[in-house]
């Protein structure tokens, strides 16, 4: 498997994607429009980042890369997400673009943060990297049910 631009661009698109509506899966039934924002948002911004990414550092070093990247990459998706779901969750509404941008940016952080290096080392030694991908992006959903669990704990705890 080739290590150009267009490859790392189609690849990331169907990982922001995937990530952009599964990672909010729980929701879907109240939040339809958020994880189909999420999708379209995730597929085209996904082709840019893979295209910039393909030139970026190697070795140890795309794990940082990958934690900040995938932290703005999630955060952005996630608050223009929230902005299209916004109009339909009522008085919470106001919140949707907040909510977006922290669990987003977190889920982006971890999921881009965990791909990039296996990733990266797999295209290097010309593999095929769709299992990965797949298996990152549907496990994508479990850092933040694990988020909205923890604060529901701690409100019965305090």
């Amino acid at each position: 498997m080739p290590r150009d631009a267009e490859t790392w661009g189609v690849h990331f698109a169907f990982f922001g994607a995937a990530c952009g509506f599964f990672a909010p899966i729980a929701c879907i039934a109240a939040w339809p429009v958020y994880c189909s924002t999420g999708l379209l948002v995730g597929l085209g911004t996904g082709y840019v980042v893979g295209r910039a990414l393909h030139t970026g550092p190697r070795g140890w070093l795309t794990v940082p890369v990958g934690l900040v990247v995938g932290a703005m990459w999630g955060a952005f998706v996630g608050c223009v997400a929230g902005v299209a779901q916004a109009p339909y969750v009522g008085t919470l509404g106001g919140w949707m673009p907040v909510y977006g941008l922290v669990y987003g940016g977190t889920t982006g952080a971890v999921t881009l943060g965990a791909l990039i290096w296996p990733y990266s080392r797999l295209v290097e030694q010309g593999r095929d990297a769709t299992r990965l991908l797949i298996g990152v992006a549907l496990a994508s959903p479990i850092f933040p049910t694990l988020m909205i669990l923890a604060e529901d704990m701690e409100r019965y705890i305090w």
